[in-house]
């Protein structure tokens, strides 16, 4: 039986982690995408190493999750971007009014 990636592991951590602390927070998407890119890369790197490894790391379906998770957040980080920007402001143009 083969060890798991530990790079693996922390880069679909890190992708999940930084979707829940965007959904259920008020961070900006801004300041959350660079931890949706660092698991990204911790996944290639993850990626390279199983490979490497000669079948005495496992993990590449969990490197495959990171890197999918991880673009996605970022995609719907920097797409959604601007429309809260715009509820933010009507938002505030409620409350003045």
């Amino acid at each position: 039986m083969s060890a798991t990636s530990v790079k693996a592991m922390a880069s679909l951590a890190l992708a999940v982690l930084s979707t829940c602390i965007w959904a259920f927070t008020d961070f900006s998407p801004i300041s959350v995408a660079p931890i949706a890119l660092a698991c990204v890369i911790l996944a290639v790197f993850a990626l390279y190493d199983i490979r490497r490894s000669q079948g005495t790391l496992a993990g590449r379906s969990l490197a495959i999750g990171g890197i999918c998770t991880g673009i996605g957040s970022t995609l719907i980080f920097l797409g959604l971007l601007p429309a809260v920007q715009k509820v933010r402001e009507a938002a505030l143009r409620m409350t003045l009014t």
